[in-house]
């Protein structure tokens, strides 16, 4: 029974690091913020 949840925290645990590095080559390293997300200035304002 350890093995079997040790294989499946191991998959999540594997999921997390493609899904961070993902997020890392898609939105960088730096911290999240809605305004660095807007296409433009132009869009409606929050």
């Amino acid at each position: 029974m350890k093995n079997f949840i040790r294989r499946i925290k191991d998959r999540i645990n594997a999921f997390l690091e493609r899904l961070a590095e993902s997020n890392k080559k898609e939105f960088g390293t730096k911290r999240m913020d809605c305004c660095d997300l807007k296409d433009s200035p132009s869009k409606k304002s929050h």
